[in-house]
């Protein structure tokens, strides 16, 4: 029996979860379906961590567990509930879905899936992490770092004590990750005095690996800084110095691969062996938003590497994937862009595939930065 076999609602609940994010992603099933499925999930996912306070809300086989009941009672019993507002939207798009036929607009929709994915993560490893242990790599959750650092984006420059709580505990938590630390998975939970006291204690006794120097040394400055800013009350700057902390831990150590293992084409430009949480990530060649500008750099990238075939070789052999009659065949690739480490793939027809993002603007415009780097990239590392 593994750990997650001991939590029935909650392996009910990452069946959902697996089942609504295949249907996203190939386009099989109608939001509406998705919608009900995250409803769902968030119910089992509620229920199960109150089942181990010993608080049962379950009335018979003939009710459902109840959204309401279930979010009542996690206020009542101290359960912090990531995202309140989206998952209320869940359960407002869950009854119009089911008792009045209607489909989710397309941004809302796309808007709680990835909350969605945020909630899911920080309810688990918060609630369960522990007992599960290593067995949460093998769920498909998004990492407890990533789902802190996207909670951390949310509330920057709307709730700046929120920002500065969940910035400096997706330092806290990703520092663990990447020196391979043991975690308890309570960093977004706990009050950000104590967030920033753990950080200082860990990075004071920690061991880089080679790295650039100016990184450790940002770094390891960090735990003060923060510190300094929060005594003075400077709540915005000190949330904003924790965003660029968790820069400083990806430039020393990568979140999403190997950097000892990596095939580097340039200091910037590096090929993974693989990726650390292929599970939790997306790639798209296309995204409503894209820009002209990010459309031509790709189509100047191929023409390029279609005549660059010495670099090419390089690459060695594609990853291939068939379903069917169809096939995929790509190469996996990391692009620093001086503050994180952006992953994509490219294809056998030299097309790319960049990480997906929300629907925004400014999602557009990073897609387009990424597509315009990758270019510079792969012209210095021919040269």
């Amino acid at each position: 029996m593994t750990a997650i076999d001991r939590y029935p609602f909650l392996k009910a609940a990452l069946d959902d979860i697996r089942l609504a994010s295949q249907l996203t992603r190939r386009d099989l099933g109608s939001p509406r379906h998705v919608v009900i499925l995250l409803h769902d999930a968030l119910e089992f996912i509620l229920y199960e961590a109150l089942q181990a306070l010993s608080v049962d809300i379950y009335k018979n086989g003939q009710n459902t567990i109840g959204l309401d009941a279930a979010v009542t009672a996690c206020k009542a019993n101290g359960i912090d509930l990531p995202l309140l507002g989206t998952i209320r939207a869940i359960q407002k798009h869950r009854g119009d879905a089911k008792h009045h036929a209607q489909t989710p607009h397309e941004a809302a929709f796309a808007k709680m899936v990835g909350e969605f994915r945020v909630i899911a993560s920080r309810l688990l490893h918060e609630r369960f992490g522990q007992a599960l242990g290593g067995e949460l790599r093998s769920l498909g959750l998004l990492p407890y770092h990533v789902a802190l650092h996207e909670s951390y984006r949310k509330y920057r420059t709307h709730n700046w004590p929120l920002a500065l709580r969940f910035g400096v505990g997706a330092v806290l938590h990703k520092h663990r990750l990447v020196l391979g630390a043991a975690d308890d998975y309570l960093g977004g939970t706990l009050e950000v005095p104590a967030i920033v006291g753990l950080l200082a204690t860990e990075i004071a006794s920690a061991s880089y690996p080679p790295a650039p120097a100016e990184a450790v040394e940002a770094l390891k400055r960090a735990p003060g800084e923060l510190q300094r800013l929060i005594a003075e009350g400077k709540i915005p700057q000190a949330a904003e110095a924790a965003g660029h902390a968790f820069e400083k831990v990806d430039r020393i150590v990568p979140g999403v691969f190997d950097i000892h293992s990596a095939r580097r084409l340039t200091d910037r430009l590096v090929q993974p062996r693989g990726f650390l949480f292929n599970r939790s990530m997306s790639w798209s060649k296309w995204q409503r938003g894209d820009t002209g500008a990010k459309q031509e750099a790709e189509k100047t990238l191929g023409e390029f590497l279609r005549s660059r075939p010495e670099l090419v070789k390089r690459f060695g052999e594609l990853h291939q994937m068939d379903d069917d009659d169809t096939y995929w065949r790509w190469w996996e690739f990391a692009v620093s862009d001086g503050t994180r480490w952006h992953t994509f793939h490219l294809d056998d027809g030299y097309r790319l595939l960049l990480e997906s993002g929300s629907l925004s603007d400014e999602d557009a415009k990073r897609r387009e930065r990424v597509a315009e780097l990758i270019l510079r990239e792969f012209q210095a590392a021919a040269g």
